[in-house]
């Protein structure tokens, strides 16, 4: 653990370019958690982990805890470090310095939470925007062979999934 957030700190000073960034690899009953971004927003259209930016007050374990709870109503248990990646999206001009975690769901009812970044943009009569507009559990490569999602999280997930 300590790797992981040392590696978060000193990656942290390389520029405005770069932020700290956190995904949870959600886990209930043998299967994984993927969620899809909703149309309107960066990265529409993609299947993505939960997950979100480390905000200066918190560790990267609380993050994704708060990540996870934001956009899935998930509580999650046994968060464990598993790798690191450095991500550059293509809907972005920003570098992520990304920490992936392993958790445990203590149940499988996800509800797609409203993002709390994009909420107060919207007017009064108009419905808040979701951050991710469908989810999946699966358990098999050969279910997410034909998802469009980032390369470096496809690589990560075909390593984890049977």
């Amino acid at each position: 653990m300590q790797a992981i957030e040392r590696y978060l700190v000193e990656t942290a000073d390389k520029g405005k370019n770069t932020a700290d960034s956190v995904k949870a690899l959600v886990k209930f009953n043998d299967k994984y958690l993927i969620v899809r971004r909703a149309y309107g927003l960066p990265g529409q259209g993609c299947w993505d982990l939960p997950g979100g930016q480390v905000k200066s007050d918190e560790t990267p374990e609380k993050a994704v805890e708060r990540e996870v709870m934001e956009e899935t109503s998930l509580f999650i248990k046994n968060v464990k470090a598993s790798s690191t990646v450095e991500v550059a999206p293509p809907h972005c001009t920003k570098t992520y310095n990304t920490a992936f975690f392993t958790c445990d769901a203590k149940d499988d009812g996800v509800y797609l939470r409203t993002s709390p970044t994009n909420r107060d943009a919207f007017a009064y009569w108009k419905l808040p925007k979701p951050e991710h507009c469908e989810f999946k559990w699966v358990k098999y490569k050969t279910d997410m062979k034909e998802l469009p999602m980032l390369p470096e999280l496809k690589e990560i997930l075909m390593k984890k999934l049977k």
